[in-house]
């Protein structure tokens, strides 16, 4: 990304004076009189300049999707070569009613820096208990590479 679009991506995430990693929420309103109800020159010429700003407007907001798209092109490169790892986790979760859930949960592990995606989800109900420790223990064997996790503690 050149020095240019750095400096247009980070206008587009500016909130309140400040470059912000956060959601961007830009607007632009056009606002424009029907010529049939413009009767003077002057509040012509006043129309075409308000026109005019709207389209310079515009072109840098398009200017600073371009950068964005530049940066999201930069991210995805980042992300498909990161080193993933894949993780296994035996989750205990009993529910507001009393009800008790297994979950094992399947997450993709960037290594880089450790965003973990969730890819699949097995629910047991507290009767299959056993059914979800002997899944979750097959697949600990099959898969010797992975991280595990298990949190079957009684939580107060």
């Amino acid at each position: 990304m050149t020095e240019q679009q750095q400096l247009l991506f980070e206008k587009l995430f500016t909130k309140y004076g400040s470059y912000q990693k956060s959601l961007c929420d830009k607007r632009i309103n056009i606002f424009e009189e029907h010529p049939e109800n413009i009767h003077t020159t002057k509040d012509i010429e006043k129309r075409l300049k308000h026109s005019t700003d709207t389209i310079k407007e515009l072109e840098n907001a398009l200017e600073m999707l371009k950068s964005y798209q530049c940066a999201l092109i930069e991210r995805y490169n980042y992300i498909s070569t990161a080193p993933v790892k894949k993780k296994i986790r035996l989750e205990r979760y009993k529910k507001y009613q009393g009800n008790i859930f297994y979950y094992i949960i399947f997450y993709d592990v960037n290594l880089t820096d450790g965003h973990q995606e969730e890819t699949k989800r097995l629910t047991y109900t507290g009767k299959d208990r056993k059914t979800a420790f002997t899944e979750f223990e097959r697949l600990c064997k099959e898969n010797k590479n992975a991280i595990i996790e298990k949190d079957i503690e009684k939580k107060s």
